[in-house]
């Protein structure tokens, strides 16, 4: 149950209810569910100064998040609502 773009690199990942822009690169081991990402201008294998690569990295945890063009999401983050705030 998602719309994933061409050009995505997707490594032994779960990817439920969500929208998966182009060129986006998930890690292995990351969990995306009810979220958009936006995906990439471009491929990049590099890092940068802050030393994480583009894309969402190994172990992530992305729940009802939107997550912009270009993004960096560095190894084991986690993005999630566990409060369950409304506003």
């Amino acid at each position: 149950r998602a719309v994933i773009a061409e050009g995505c690199v997707l490594d032994h990942c779960q990817v439920d209810r969500a929208v998966i822009g182009i060129r986006t690169q998930v890690r292995s081991g990351a969990r995306i569910t009810n979220s958009v990402l936006l995906g990439a201008d471009y491929y990049n294998r590099e890092v940068d100064d802050t030393g994480v690569p583009l894309g969402i990295g190994r172990d992530v945890v992305l729940d009802r998040v939107i997550v912009d063009k270009n993004a960096r999401v560095g190894d084991g983050a986690k993005l999630v609502n566990t409060r369950g705030v409304q506003e």
